[in-house]
């Protein structure tokens, strides 16, 4: 699997697992054991890993623009997707205040 250019300098870290193509039922474990899931994305034609990980009972966070405050509505926290602020507060958010996000 061929890394983003910005990303590869994190290739080597011991703290990020590039899991590559990963099955349904694989993915399904791995929201459904994550803490948080974390979209900051700019442009979405739908949006279904957020959906997913909302299905799956995860906190999820996503960006406020394209097309995913229509997917995720009310059941994730929505970020503005170029704010490093929003990002680190919806963070703490997330894995701070469970109730904070309707799954």
């Amino acid at each position: 699997m061929s890394l983003d250019p910005g990303l590869a300098q994190y290739s080597q870290s011991d703290r990020l697992i590039w899991l590559g193509h990963q099955s349904d039922d694989a993915l399904q474990r791995l929201y459904r054991n994550a803490r948080l899931f974390l979209f900051p994305s700019l442009y979405e034609g739908f949006g279904l890993p957020p959906l997913e990980a909302m299905a799956s009972g995860t906190p999820t966070i996503a960006s406020n623009s394209s097309s995913l405050p229509e997917v995720v509505q009310d059941g994730a926290i929505q970020v503005n997707p170029l704010s490093v602020e929003d990002i680190t507060q919806a963070i703490l958010r997330g894995l701070t205040d469970h109730a904070s996000v309707s799954n």
